[in-house]
């Protein structure tokens, strides 16, 4: 029962896991890339032996912490919509058009070559 219930409990966080996974490990790569500009064993060079498996592991308690940071952002927007705040509805909406036209403005030139 209580695996049972571990995996119960992250399942309920499966998808906002998936959609998020990949953030948060380019904002763990951003910004140690930012603070070590040579780049960080186990995030910035290539997976060429076993060195790099375990420099990864190291890494991977870091990388785990910003993604549960990401998806405890994310849950926050995943309720029923009714009960968002109409202001926060409002937001969410202007950030999604606002979005939209970015990547619009941003790939349509692009896509039409």
């Amino acid at each position: 029962p209580g695996l049972w219930a571990a995996v119960a409990l992250a399942n309920l966080s499966a998808m906002t896991i998936f959609c998020w996974h990949q953030i948060a490990s380019l904002t763990l790569s951003g910004v140690t890339l930012a603070l070590v500009p040579t780049g960080v064993p186990g995030l910035h060079d290539a997976p060429d032996g076993p060195a790099w498996l375990l420099d990864r592991l190291a890494w991977f308690p870091v990388y785990a912490a910003v993604l549960a940071g990401c998806v405890a952002l994310a849950r926050r927007f995943e309720g029923p919509w009714q009960a968002v705040p109409r202001p926060a509805r409002a937001a969410a909406v202007l950030l999604a058009v606002g979005f939209g036209l970015y990547a619009a403005a941003t790939l349509g030139p692009g896509l039409a070559s």
